[in-house]
C-alpha cells in the first residue's frame, strides 16, 4: 500500500457548485432542429478548441439502424419528437444501433416485465446527437441498468450539443465492450454522464471525453469493475480520458455524503480542469490502477460538501504532472 488517509476538511472552494439531477424532457419539434438546420453549425467548448459538425457526421456514419438481438423486444419511432422509444420484452434485452441518429433513445420498460434486468445498447459504428433539452440516450427506469457497449473495432460518438447531458439513467450506468467511445456535452450546467445510482466500467474499452461544460461523469458511487462484490473476477482494463472539464472528471459527491470512488483497475487521463475525483466517504486506487493528471487548478481530490469525511486509499499510481498524489 502507498498511503491511506482520512480527509477532514476541504479548504478548496470550487469554481462551479456540483449540480443534481436535472429535469429532462422530450425533444419537442420546438426544441429539436433537424440534420439540414445544423449543416452548417459547429458548437465549440468554452476551454477547449472544440467542435462537431453534424454534416460531417452524417455522412461519415451513414443511415441508422437498430438490430434487436434475441427478440429483445420491439422499438417504435415518434416523428414529432425525433425519439426511438425501446420495448423490451425480455428480462436482459440487447439492441445493436449503427449509423448517425440525431435526437434521442428512450428505454422504457412499457411491458411491465417484473423480472426485468435492464438493456445493452450494442454501439457498432454508431453517431448518436443531442441538440435540445434532452439526452442521446436516456434510461427512464428507476431499478436495473443501461449498458452502454462499444462493440470491438468499432469507433462511436455520444453527443449532447445543447443543454442536456449526453447519457441519463434513473439508476445504473455501465460502459463496456471493446471498441471506442466518444462523448461530449456543452451544456452550461449539464454533465457528460448523468446516473442517479451507480456508474459501473468493465471490459476494456476506450472511452474518450472530448468536450464537458461542468463535470464528466456524476452519480452516487463509481466502480471500475463489473460487479462491485467480485472486483477481482471482470477487472476493467481499458481507458477512460477526459479532456477538460470545469470542475471534476468525476464527481460522486451525494445529498446523504455516501459517495464513493473504486478505481480498482485500468487507466485513467484527466487534464485541464479543476481536480480529478470529488466524493464523500472512500476514493481508492487499486495497484493495477493509473490515474494520470495534468494541468488541474485545484487539488488532486476532493471531498464531498455533506461528507463527514472521505477515505484516500492509493496502491496504484496516480501522478499530477508527472508527480506522485501523496
Amino acid at each position: 500500500m502507498k498511503h491511506s488517509h482520512l480527509l477532514s476538511s476541504l479548504p478548496l472552494i470550487l469554481l462551479l457548485a456540483s449540480c443534481g439531477a436535472s429535469g429532462s424532457s422530450s425533444p419537442s419539434a420546438a426544441t429539436t432542429a433537424s440534420a439540414e438546420s445544423t449543416s452548417s453549425t459547429s458548437v465549440a467548448a468554452t476551454s477547449e478548441e472544440v467542435s462537431y459538425d453534424t454534416t460531417a457526421l452524417k455522412e461519415q456514419y451513414g443511415s441508422f439502424s437498430i438490430v434487436k438481438e434475441s427478440n429483445a423486444g420491439s422499438y417504435s419511432y415518434d416523428e414529432e419528437t425525433n425519439t426511438y422509444t425501446l420495448c423490451p420484452d425480455t428480462i436482459k434485452a440487447e439492441y445493436t444501433l449503427s449509423g448517425y441518429f440525431e435526437g434521442r433513445i428512450l428505454i422504457s420498460n412499457v411491458n411491465n416485465l417484473a423480472s426485468y434486468k435492464g438493456v445493452t445498447l450494442s454501439l457498432s459504428n454508431a453517431c448518436l446527437v443531442s441538440t435540445g433539452n434532452y439526452a442521446a440516450i436516456e434510461y427512464s427506469l428507476d431499478s436495473k441498468n443501461v449498458e452502454i457497449k462499444a462493440k470491438i473495432n468499432t469507433a462511436n460518438k455520444v453527443i449532447a450539443l445543447g443543454e442536456e447531458v449526453a447519457i441519463r439513467s434513473e439508476n445504473h450506468i455501465e460502459f463496456s465492450g471493446k471498441g471506442e467511445l466518444e462523448m461530449a456535452s456543452f451544456g452550461t450546467d449539464a454533465h457528460v454522464v448523468r446516473a442517479q445510482d451507480e456508474i459501473r466500467f468493465y471490459s476494456s474499452p476506450t472511452i474518450h471525453v472530448t468536450a464537458c461544460a461542468h463535470d464528466a461523469f456524476h452519480g452516487n458511487k463509481c466502480i471500475f469493475s463489473k460487479d462491485p462484490d467480485a472486483l477481482s473476477d471482470t477487472p476493467f482494463t481499458g481507458v477512460v480520458r477526459v479532456d477538460q472539464a470545469v470542475s471534476q472528471a468525476f464527481d460522486f459527491e451525494t445529498s446523504s455524503g455516501n459517495g464513493y470512488v473504486n478505481v480498482y483497475s485500468g487507466t485513467v487521463y484527466a487534464s485541464n480542469m479543476e481536480s480529478v475525483f470529488k466524493t464523500d466517504t472512500a476514493l481508492v486506487v487499486g495497484a493495477e490502477a493509473k490515474v494520470i493528471a495534468s494541468n488541474l487548478s485545484g487539488d488532486p481530490y476532493q471531498q464531498g460538501d455533506n461528507s463527514s469525511g472521505l477515505s484516500v486509499t492509493i496502491n496504484g499510481s496516480f501522478t499530477v504532472d508527472g508527480v506522485e498524489v501523496e
